[in-house]
């Protein structure tokens, strides 16, 4: 048996395709509830989903907009059954993913699993989005695996109820990275994360170059608090390798320079300069793979940006 439970804030659209695709789901809809937290929504979420009525036990919540981490530690509270699955709200699941969970879960309880996330095509139709996957950024392909505990996501994930309580659920004082804080500490706990391919669920929330820039550094703005949380984190994230401060005595000559190499990038002229040139690149069509490289240097220079504040912000007690 399985309880879905899906943190949601302002995404009533693609949560009305995330509840229908779960209701053709080969676990019968008898082995499974779902529960919908809402996080404080203000786009008539409630009314949109009551208005529809499903094949399986359904639970739809509300709280106070707390983040997802309280959302889905709500939700988990409010379970029925052993097998936790963790969808977000713009989560389309293939039709066997609970099956996929439910089988992993029986064989092998103590471990955390996490799916395949995908672009959804109906979604993903900018220039931008053609050119650039981002979704897949850390796609660890179609062969099962264990991989390192920062390649775990939130957005498609399975875990046994007691292994939930013994991390004590997720940290809500986190409102981004909070899934890889409870990777983290999973694996300093000693339990296993795994990857199962088969356990896709496609991403249906689109983004521009602007709109993923934004996230890219809030999200590392997070980063940086949950570093000094945990501050053996420090070097252990690649994509946060060259925007955390020098280290004489620990980095390497080479990572060094990498790092002031993008201190450099960030500077005013150069950094504002530099979305101006892709635009004119996006006009001429130059090879994707040119595109896609810039786009990439244009998300490390607000990863950095948005590290380097959070580093110098007030340390959150969390």
């Amino acid at each position: 048996m399985v309880s879905v439970i899906i943190p949601n804030y302002n995404r009533r659209k693609a949560l009305l395709k995330t509840l229908k695709s779960l209701a053709g789901q080969t676990l019968p809809v008898a082995y499974f509830e779902v529960i919908v937290v809402d996080d404080g929504s203000t786009d008539e979420t409630r009314p949109a989903v009551q208005a529809i009525h499903f094949p399986f036990e359904f639970k739809f919540v509300e709280q106070d907009n707390q983040g997802p981490g309280a959302a889905r530690n709500l939700g988990a509270s409010l379970a029925n059954y052993d097998c936790l699955v963790f969808l977000d709200a713009d989560m389309i699941p293939v039709s066997t993913l609970l099956e996929v969970y439910l089988n992993a879960s029986k064989d092998f309880p103590e471990t955390i699993f996490f799916g395949r996330q995908l672009p959804w095509a109906e979604a993903f139709t900018s220039p931008f989005e053609q050119v650039f996957n981002y979704v897949s950024f850390q796609d660890p392909g179609p062969k099962s695996l264990q991989p390192p505990f920062y390649y775990f996501a939130s957005g498609n994930f399975a875990i046994h109820r007691e292994q939930l309580k013994e991390l004590n659920g997720f940290d809500e004082a986190l409102i981004m990275t909070e899934d890889t804080d409870l990777a983290y500490r999973a694996h300093l706990a000693g339990i296993s994360i795994a990857y199962l391919p088969d356990a896709v669920g496609y991403h249906n929330h689109s983004k521009t170059l602007n709109q993923l820039c934004a996230q890219t550094e809030v999200s590392a703005w997070w980063t940086a608090q949950l570093m000094k949380k945990h501050p053996g984190l420090r070097g252990q994230i690649p994509a946060y390798q060259v925007v955390e401060p020098v280290v004489a005595r620990e980095d390497s000559a080479w990572l060094i320079l990498q790092k002031i190499g993008q201190c450099l990038y960030t500077l005013k002229f150069l950094f504002w300069l530099f979305p101006a040139a892709i635009r004119l690149l996006e006009l001429l069509t130059v090879n994707p793979r040119v595109l896609s490289y810039l786009y990439r240097q244009q998300l490390a220079g607000f990863r950095f940006i948005g590290f380097r504040r959070g580093w110098q912000a007030s340390f959150l007690q969390i």
